[in-house]
C-alpha cells in the first residue's frame, strides 16, 4: 500500500474488532484534527510491531474505557520503525483499540509527520531521530496551523528523563482533568 492509495480520513470511521482498519494519508490529519475542535485530542505515534508500543496502545485503550471517551478523538500515527512495520501490520494492530475507541489511523510511510513531531518535541537534541512511542494530549479547541501544535501534555516510553512515562493512572488523570474543563 502506498500513500497515494490511502483514503481520506473522516471522524466517523472508528476501529472495528474483526475488520482491517483503513489507513489514511497523514496529510489529512490536520483537517481531521481541526474538525474535532470540541473534543479533547490524543495523538499516538507507534510502531505496529513493537511490543512496547503495542503495550502503550493497550494503556490508551484501557484508559479511555475508564472515561467518557465519546469526547476524546484519537489519531493513531503508525510509524515504520522496525523491519516488520508494514501497512498490513498497522491495520492488524489497529484492532487492539477495540470497537469502543474513536480512533482514526494513519500510515506515515516516509515518516514525514514523525519527523515534524521529532523537531517539535526536541527529540533530536535528546538523541532520538524518530518520533515514536509517544502519546500527545491536546485540549479542546486546539487547532493545527502550519505544523503540528505543541501538545499540552505528552508521555512517552522512550526512556527520556525529562518527559513523563506513559502510565495508565497518569493518562487517565490528565484526560479526566482536561475533559472536565468547560472552556477550550
Amino acid at each position: 500500500m502506498t500513500a497515494s492509495r490511502l483514503e481520506p480520513a473522516t471522524t466517523s470511521q472508528f476501529t472495528v474488532d474483526n475488520e482491517r482498519m483503513p489507513l489514511h494519508d497523514p496529510a489529512t490529519l490536520p483537517e481531521a484534527f481541526d474538525a474535532a475542535a470540541s473534543c479533547l485530542k490524543l495523538v499516538v505515534l507507534v510502531s505496529p510491531t513493537c511490543p512496547i508500543c503495542l503495550d502503550g496502545v493497550g494503556v490508551v485503550r484501557d484508559s479511555l474505557a475508564e472515561l467518557d471517551s465519546a469526547h476524546v478523538s484519537v489519531y493513531v500515527l503508525w510509524v515504520p520503525v522496525l523491519k516488520g512495520d508494514t501497512p498490513e501490520a498497522a491495520q492488524d494492530s489497529a484492532r487492539l483499540f477495540g470497537s469502543t475507541v474513536r480512533a482514526v489511523h494513519y500510515w506515515d510511510d516516509d515518516r514525514a509527520l514523525s519527523s515534524r513531531y521529532c523537531d517539535l518535541l526536541g527529540l533530536k537534541e535528546r538523541g532520538r531521530s524518530v518520533a515514536w512511542d509517544l502519546y500527545l494530549i491536546y485540549d479542546k479547541g486546539t487547532r493545527w496551523s502550519a505544523g503540528p501544535p505543541m501538545p499540552k501534555v505528552w508521555m512517552q516510553q522512550l526512556l527520556l528523563d525529562d518527559v513523563p512515562e506513559l502510565q495508565q493512572t497518569a493518562l487517565v488523570s490528565q484526560l479526566r482533568q482536561r475533559l472536565e474543563k468547560t472552556d477550550p
